[in-house]
């Protein structure tokens, strides 16, 4: 009986490290599910607040423009974050000839 319990208990043991990794994987998806639609929530406001005061297609891409030319990544971070990530949400403050235009103007790529 003995040799049945710790058997048992040396099959939990092992098998404990394979639940607690599967467990710790799937929770690790989740939260970059979770970052990942936080993260572009952050650049859509900050877009949309950049954008607010252009009433035209030409003012949006004149503004684009010039975030670009003067360097301002704050601006040109999140287009970048939307464009590659996620270009609906772009569509819901421009155009989307407008949204084609800036993700063709604004850097690509990561950056680390």
């Amino acid at each position: 009986m003995a040799k049945g319990i710790i058997t048992t208990l040396l099959l939990i043991l092992s098998l404990s490290g394979w639940i607690s990794g599967t467990f710790f994987y799937f929770q690790a998806k989740e939260n970059d599910k979770f970052l990942m639609e936080k993260s572009l929530d952050n650049s859509l406001n900050i877009i949309s607040q950049m954008l607010q005061r252009n009433n035209d297609d030409d003012g949006v891409i004149e503004q684009i423009n010039l975030s670009i030319n003067k360097g301002w990544t704050a601006h040109t971070g999140p287009l970048t974050t939307l464009c590659e990530n996620d270009r609906d949400r772009l569509l819901t403050i421009v155009t989307k000839i407008n949204a084609e235009q800036i993700c063709n103007l604004v850097p690509k790529g990561k950056y680390y």
